[in-house]
């Protein structure tokens, strides 16, 4: 995890103390639910890695892997 500072109202802060309390959680942890629940709903893309690192090249672009995988997976013998 990365430490960030961020400055809230007043109210804001009572508001996440008051969910923490009731949830039985840290401040910490109802800012990062918030902030993710936020960020997933605003169409953030995720951070998906560019290469499954398997082909001969060393690349598989992610959306060809299911491809790649069935035209050259080998079953264990």
């Amino acid at each position: 995890m990365e430490k960030t500072t961020v400055y809230f109202s007043s109210a804001q802060k009572q508001r996440i103390k008051r969910i923490a309390r009731n949830t039985g959680t840290s401040d910490a942890e109802v800012i990062r639910a918030a902030v993710d629940q936020y960020t997933e709903s605003a169409g953030a893309p995720p951070l998906w890695p560019k290469s499954a690192g398997i082909a001969r090249s060393g690349r598989v672009q992610s959306e060809n892997v299911d491809q790649w995988l069935s035209e050259n997976w080998e079953r264990d013998r």
